[in-house]
């Protein structure tokens, strides 16, 4: 049943999910995301260093180095400005878009952004995640929708696996470098 919203609807991010590629099969990641005031849930296909950084700041683990979401989210408070919003704005042919609402010393300005990005950046900045009730209806609401709903949540890799898996990864690294010099 369609919940009656005038204005973005404020989602949770609950998880990450992973189906890792196989032979020709790429690997494919998705962000699953939740209505706070409802029962609405949304998939969003996003790339996989993204989805990464999304499950390091889900899970609450830092990494040893700032990568670029730490730093932009620095970048936004040495400026004195703030993301006030991640929002999805619209769905076209399968794509999600979004903007990022940032509040600083000139205003507040609406910059065109990747829903992974901006997803990113409100998880580290504490910014609600917002979409709008025609994108939710559409990616939640519809069969199209569902079934990708549906496919994401089979993908056997959750947030903790690919957190733990990327950071054997980078202590293997870490000893081959080790090892070498």
């Amino acid at each position: 049943m369609a919940a009656t919203t005038t204005g973005p609807v404020t989602m949770r991010v609950t998880e990450v999910r992973r189906r890792p590629g196989d032979g020709e099969r790429p690997e494919k990641t998705a962000i699953l995301l939740s209505e706070e005031a409802g029962e609405r849930r949304l998939s969003i296909w996003v790339g996989g260093f993204e989805a990464t950084q999304i499950a390091f700041a889900l899970e609450g683990t830092e990494l040893p180095r700032p990568m670029a979401y730490q730093f932009m989210t620095s970048l936004l408070e040495a400026t004195g400005s703030r993301l006030a919003e991640a929002r999805v704005t619209r769905l076209d042919d399968g794509t999600f878009y979004g903007v990022a609402v940032v509040e600083g010393p000139a205003g507040t300005r609406e910059l065109d952004a990747r829903p992974s990005d901006i997803v990113n950046l409100a998880l580290l900045a504490g910014a609600p995640v917002r979409v709008d009730p025609e994108v939710l209806t559409e990616a939640s609401e519809s069969e199209k929708g569902a079934s990708y709903l549906a496919e994401a949540t089979t993908y056997p890799d959750d947030t903790t696996a690919i957190v733990v898996e990327f950071q054997a990864e980078m202590e293997r690294v870490r000893a081959e470098f080790l090892r070498r010099h």
